[in-house]
């Protein structure tokens, strides 16, 4: 199929109804159509951001296509999509499939919407949950040295064994 044949059949998602499934085979197609194409206006790209061709699952479980104005994240971090399946809006492709349609998410500049981008993961203890273990802390540290001392040996025996080599 050609480039402008897969743009138009984009375009017109919206004015007709169409099975996502059909419209996840267009963005398969204009994967190849880029891939062949590399220089491909980024006009047509602007056109389809405004769209409704974005196959978007919801909460819910229900699936509808979005433009680029709706509330969604590409899954690219399974850990994080699956912490957040019930609460976040998910173009509908599997992370592989994401991987594969990068081209396509990054020449329709999408690429901020990755979760990897939109999510900060922080950890944090409680320390009124916690008790410090001093006889721990101090096994720890008289070993300390010991452990140090150990891996500058180890250094200097590699060192010696690469200058003995060359």
């Amino acid at each position: 199929m050609s480039a402008s044949l897969i743009y138009q059949r984009l375009l017109n998602v919206e004015n007709t109804v169409q099975p996502i499934p059909e419209i996840k085979k267009l963005f398969w197609s204009l994967l190849d159509s880029l891939t062949a194409n590399k220089g491909s206006s980024s006009v047509f790209a602007n056109k389809i951001r405004i769209c409704r061709v974005f196959p978007v699952k919801l909460p819910s479980g229900e699936v509808q296509p979005m433009s680029v104005l709706g509330d969604f994240c590409i899954n690219d971090r399974p850990v994080y999509a699956a912490a957040l399946q019930d609460k976040v809006n998910f173009l509908d492709f599997s992370v592989e499939e994401v991987h594969r349609l990068e081209p396509v998410i990054a020449w329709l500049r999408l690429t901020g919407r990755y979760l990897s981008k939109s999510v900060t993961e922080k950890t944090s203890v409680d320390e009124s949950q916690g008790v410090e273990d001093s006889a721990l802390a101090e096994d720890i540290s008289g070993k300390a040295a010991a452990f140090a001392m150990f891996v500058k040996q180890l250094t200097q025996s590699t060192l010696l064994q690469a200058n003995e080599t060359e």
